[in-house]
Order: C-alpha cells, then sequence, then structure tokens
C-alpha cells in the first residue's frame, strides 16, 4: 500500500517482474498507469468515482523499471456526514500492452488532506 497526501507529487518507482523477481522486458511494449478511486457498492463490487491518467516513464527497459508520476492536487478525500475527513482508497492500475496478452496489476493508495 502506499499513502500520499493530497498536493504531493506522486512519484513512484516500479519493476515489472515474475513472481520469483526475474524482470520482464519492456523493450517494444507500452506502459500505462492512472489511480482509480471509488465507492464499494455490494460485496466485491467497487462503483468508479475518480480516474486520472498518471505519467510512466520506463528507465530501464530492458530490466523492466519505470516510474510513475502525477499531480495529487484534484485527487478526491472522502468526508463523512459528520465532516471528518478520512483517507480515501484508491488502485493504481498499470497496464502493459504489446506482449501478445495485454497484462495489468494494481497497488492500494491511500490519499489524505494535506495537514498545515
Amino acid at each position: 500500500m502506499i499513502t500520499i497526501k493530497r498536493g504531493d507529487t506522486f512519484s513512484q518507482a516500479g519493476e515489472w517482474a515474475l513472481a520469483d523477481g526475474t524482470a520482464i522486458s519492456l523493450v517494444d511494449k507500452a506502459v500505462t498507469c492512472s489511480i482509480v478511486a471509488g465507492l464499494p457498492v455490494a460485496k466485491a463490487a467497487f462503483s468508479e468515482t475518480f480516474r486520472a491518467a498518471l505519467t510512466v516513464t520506463v528507465t530501464d527497459a530492458a530490466a523492466g523499471e519505470f516510474t510513475i508520476t502525477g499531480n495529487t492536487t484534484s485527487w478526491p478525500i472522502t468526508r463523512t456526514i459528520d465532516g471528518r475527513l478520512l483517507p480515501t482508497r484508491a488502485f493504481l492500475d498499470v497496464k502493459v500492452s504489446g506482449t501478445g496478452i495485454d497484462t495489468s496489476g494494481t497497488v492500494r493508495v491511500e490519499i489524505e488532506e494535506r495537514v498545515t
């Protein structure tokens, strides 16, 4: 899980690899990423309320390494009925295409309000 305060610059390094840690080459492949937030509507169901594209920079294609960056100023914060702020649970949706079969992975992100 990744925790970020809204307004901070999001930057996260990643590596596309097998379960045993062996890197998967990103040569001639496209990597995209979005941050997705929503509300649970039923057990294991999700209603998307926010999606924003993030920038993916491949830093070492042969080693499967990349960096995801984005501006978080518009990312949502959950407010309860009584006005309390709660972290928003969101997910990074990372997709790799050009492999013959598109693959994807998700990472949970908690977005907190910046306290000044």
